[in-house]
């Protein structure tokens, strides 16, 4: 049906658990595929613990870099106006920070505690 091959030099696997014995290579076409402590699927970075720590980080980069970009724009000296201002904030940043927040949301008050 389909003539898709796999390259399984490109495919990783990932244990979620909390143990740190990890069992022998899944294989596939014969050949084992690697372990990994993460991967990246759908823009989220998933980790073996699911603590979302790096895809956090990675959000806060983004966002800044955004914000940096915008920053001529959003401005308290800019000549906008401040509906355009709230506009571009929802149109460019919120999105970036919402991104896949019901699947990583949860895990905030746990890898992040409160002091």
């Amino acid at each position: 049906m389909w003539k898709i091959k796999v390259n399984t030099d490109k495919c990783q696997a990932v244990y979620f658990t909390r143990r740190r014995k990890v069992p022998d290579p899944p294989k596939l076409y014969r050949k084992a595929v690697n372990w990994s402590t993460e991967t990246k699927y759908l823009g989220v970075t998933l980790d073996s613990r699911l603590t979302y720590d790096k895809h956090i980080t990675n959000i806060n980069k983004k966002t800044r870099t955004a914000k940096d970009k915008l920053y001529p724009l959003l401005d308290r000296n800019s000549k906008l106006s401040l509906k355009n201002k709230l506009l571009l904030y929802k149109t460019i940043l919120r999105p970036i920070m919402a991104y896949a927040s019901p699947v990583w949301g949860g895990s905030c008050e746990f890898a992040y505690p409160k002091a």
